[in-house]
């Protein structure tokens, strides 16, 4: 039995980052390992001290996150978490094994590639042994909802983490194929009206938490 810790770099506990890591937890645990789930943003808030993120991670066999994609970065704090953790003693994460999930709007792997490297920078200055990361895209179209619930994407992704899951609690990289599965080749007359599509319903999401993007940002 392993011990896995998954953290969720995303800025809600409700969001995409956070339920793709409960459907992770399900899948593992169905597995016999021990699984724990861990939110960054509690680190921020106080909620969850560093002292507790970093025995989490030293009593940990495997750990995975899940980032979202804010524009060609990751969260502010995930970044923060990941610069007070770079400052930690190196043994705690030696040659502890680790993934990463990157997810965002845009189809193309390349636009969320970032992620992954930032991880795989942060594994190579703390000696862990980088597994690789899956790159997820329309996940607006998800929109926090559990993957059995929702459309053609999430049934890719949910295929998509069955296969990672074996993968990486075997110690292997995340492998091509299993990126292959949820990769989405959108035709070009197509990528206009899937963005017009994907503003209005992240104008809908955040009206529906009372924030008008209409009045910040005058042009949408």
């Amino acid at each position: 039995m392993k011990k896995i810790l998954l953290l969720n770099g995303g800025t809600r506990k409700t969001g995409s980052s956070s339920m793709f890591l409960t459907e992770l937890k399900q899948i593992m645990e169905g597995k016999k390992h021990q699984v724990n789930i861990l939110h960054v943003i509690d680190e921020l808030d106080g909620k969850l001290t560093l002292e507790a993120l970093v025995e989490a991670i030293e009593e940990s066999d495997l750990i995975g996150i899940s980032c979202s994609c804010f524009v060609n970065t990751l969260a502010s704090p995930t970044i923060e978490c990941l610069e007070k953790l770079l400052e930690v003693e190196e043994g705690v994460f030696k040659n502890k094994q680790i993934f990463v999930i990157a997810h965002g709007g845009m189809p193309y792997l390349d636009v969320h590639e970032h992620i992954v490297k930032v991880i795989d920078c942060f594994a190579e200055k703390k000696k862990m042994i980088f597994l690789g990361g899956l790159i997820c895209g329309l996940t607006p179209l998800i929109n926090g909802k559990p993957l059995d619930e929702g459309n053609f994407v999430s049934k890719r992704i949910k295929k998509a983490f069955m296969q990672l899951s074996e993968e990486v609690l075997s110690g292997k990289s995340i492998s091509k194929a299993t990126q292959k599965q949820i990769f989405f080749k959108i035709p070009y007359l197509a990528q206009y009206p899937l963005a017009t599509f994907l503003t209005h319903t992240c104008i809908k999401d955040r009206l529906a938490h009372g924030i008008n993007l209409k009045d910040i940002y005058k042009n949408i």
